[in-house]
């Protein structure tokens, strides 16, 4: 029988999951990279920041989330339009191997996934074809032996981001056409909000905060009766961010910049708040092209994927050091942030 710890803070595709006895290790935490042109994903060790274990799945995997006890990792797999339908891998992380596959809707493709922080659902939003509507989000029901999809909740359009509130009352998911759309996890009621953001985004733990990639970084509050923009932060050049991480305290935020192949660091003095600064040390140079970021449940080190290549960039989240550069497969995708609150019992 599964116990259900603290809650769960969601990242996309890039996975920590925390699964050694205590005192074997400093961080007792793995990256889970999803590879969309390897189909595979890499197990990296946080500790020795070596690749572990190398796991076949699906066609063209895009993102990856666990359960609150990072029992099981749910990888979802786009597969190709108009040939291979989408689906999703279910990875136990005791024995690193593929324990079932949950087949999305049949011509539908997932872009990314998140569970719940009572570990009962997954989330996985779909489209047709590539930035094709009809578009839903998919639920998976992650209880059933084997996980299935059991609802198909419509969406505007074509999405891209998704992340549960720290509650789980609430999931949210951002569309191509700079939406941010708002599901009532328990009525399935969708709620469009427009210009607020089209790519990436992270919440806070305290699930009163989102920062979100619209140009620059957007700080949302989502204690109001409506998502209400607080502060917009813009860093010049033509940066654009693709992946948003926010640290476990909530007072530090991690954002990549495909374009210019670094990661910018912002400073959020006090939680809520509205007054958020970059970092003097930012820019961060990464690899090639960056798309997903995350941090350990520790709040120590941060994990990039560089999508045009073929590793991942592991920061000092405190010193902003680069401490290691693996290989991975090709193209680790690695969208939003899925952090694991679960900590290793002895």
């Amino acid at each position: 029988m599964r116990q259900f710890l603290a809650p769960l803070v969601l990242v996309p595709a890039v996975v920590i999951v925390t699964h050694h006895a205590v005192g074997a290790c400093t961080n007792c935490s793995s990256a889970v990279i999803a590879n969309q042109s390897s189909n595979n994903v890499s197990v990296i060790d946080a500790d020795s920041h070596t690749v572990t274990h190398t796991i076949a799945v699906g066609t063209s995997p895009r993102g990856a989330a666990f359960t609150p006890e990072a029992d099981l990792a749910y990888v979802v797999n786009y597969g190709v339009a108009f040939s291979v339908d989408g689906s999703v891998s279910v990875i136990s992380t005791a024995s690193w191997a593929v324990t079932s596959t949950v087949a999305l809707p049949a011509g539908t493709h997932g872009v990314n996934i998140a569970v719940n922080p009572q570990g009962t659902q997954a989330y996985v939003p779909t489209e047709t074809a590539l930035s094709t509507c009809p578009c839903a989000l998919s639920v998976i029901d992650t209880m059933a032996s084997p996980p299935v999809v059991i609802r198909n909740i419509s969406l505007p359009s074509p999405p891209k981001h998704v992340a549960v509130d720290p509650k789980g009352m609430k999931i949210y998911v951002s569309d191509i056409s700079n939406n941010l759309n708002v599901i009532n996890a328990a009525s399935h009621a969708v709620t469009t909000y427009s210009g607020l953001t089209g790519g990436a985004f992270a919440i806070n733990p305290q699930g009163n905060r989102m920062y979100a990639a619209s140009g620059g970084l957007k700080i949302i509050d989502l204690t109001t009766a409506s998502p209400t923009v607080v502060q917009t932060l813009t860093f010049g050049g033509g940066v654009g961010l693709s992946g948003v991480a926010v640290t476990p305290d909530g007072r530090r935020v991690f954002g990549t910049d495909q374009s210019h192949n670094n990661m910018r660091v912002v400073d959020v003095p006090c939680s809520p708040c509205a007054s958020a600064t970059e970092n003097g040390a930012s820019p961060l140079v990464t690899g090639l092209s960056p798309m997903g970021v995350a941090v350990d449940p520790t709040g120590a080190t941060v994990f990039v994927g560089n999508y045009a290549g073929t590793n991942v960039s592991i920061f000092d989240a405190n010193t902003f050091l680069l401490l290691a550069q693996p290989n991975v497969g090709t193209n680790p995708r690695a969208l939003g942030k899925f952090v694991s609150s679960f900590m290793a019992q002895p």
